[in-house]
């Protein structure tokens, strides 16, 4: 939307779905809700159960994941340099790679998508150190009636977001928030596409050896992440976004779109680490 100053210069004005669905994310703050039934989730396969039960990388791959890991601690100590507001000035992020506008992609979503949370810790969680890009982040669940959100915290990306899905349609919904100083949460503009990552909505969590707390939890949260399966992302995701497919053998016989979200050229990045580096893939 376009007005004018009183010289007749032109002005560009924010678009009104996006004020308007940033006002309704500050102001949501619902409070922990009772356990909730959600629709029947199918039984694991033997592979599933193998995943769960060790989610870690083989220890084949431990020493270069470890190297890895020292280098990006390394970096972030030279980050913790630069305040934090030059950080983000530096890098504000390029939106979330739909293909379709964001701001279009916030109007469409759903108000029990876009209701998260004000305290996060009430939730149960697991800690853990990400074997890729280093730093402990913090995964929590907040279930409520038809819907489950999965909550991000990574101090070191200075980075949270949620994933909210629709578990009668598998319908997933993201976005990257920032906390306000009255303690209400803002959305913000993301600074990673988030389909490159997570094709199917959430991933299971595969951390360092050792550095879990909560291991319970984290097999329970692999569990019904499983059991969810692939989402989907209607309009916001077409071949535009992904890409071509990834017919490799050794990928597709479970990242055939019904136990797995199936992989795309978006996704090399990810499939290259996978495979290569913490080998939870074959190869």
């Amino acid at each position: 939307m376009e007005t004018r100053k009183p010289g007749g210069e032109k002005r560009q004005l924010p678009n009104r779905a996006w004020l308007i669905t940033r006002l309704l994310l500050c102001v949501s703050a619902p409070v922990a809700a009772a356990a909730v039934a959600s629709p029947p989730q199918p039984a694991l396969n033997t592979v599933e159960r193998r995943i769960i039960q060790n989610p870690y990388p083989p220890v084949s791959a431990l020493a270069r994941l470890k190297r890895g890991l020292r280098a990006r601690d390394a970096e972030a100590r030279l980050n913790q340099l630069v305040p934090l507001s030059a950080r983000l000035a530096f890098s504000p992020g390029t939106g979330m790679g739909w293909a379709i506008p964001d701001e279009q992609y916030y109007a469409a979503m759903p108000a029990a998508a876009r209701t998260i949370p004000l305290h996060w810790r009430s939730y149960p969680s697991v800690q853990f150190v990400n074997s890729e890009l280093g730093g402990v982040r913090t995964v929590a669940l907040h279930r409520s009636k038809g819907w489950d959100q999965w909550l991000l915290s990574d101090p070191r990306h200075s980075l949270h977001a949620v994933m909210s899905i629709d578990l009668h349609t598998r319908h997933v919904w993201f976005m990257e928030v920032r906390r306000q100083p009255n303690g209400s949460w803002r959305l913000t503009r993301s600074r990673d596409t988030c389909f490159t990552c997570h094709p199917g909505g959430p991933r299971i969590i595969r951390p360092m050896p050792g550095s879990v707390a909560g291991t319970s939890t984290l097999t329970a949260f692999n569990t019904r992440i499983m059991r969810i399966g692939p989402c989907g992302f209607g309009t916001a995701v077409t071949p535009a976004v992904t890409g071509r497919a990834v017919n490799n053998p050794g990928c597709i016989g479970c990242h055939n779109g019904a136990a797995e979200a199936r992989l795309y050229q978006a996704n090399d990045r990810v499939i290259r680490f996978k495979s290569r580096i913490d080998r939870t893939m074959p190869p």
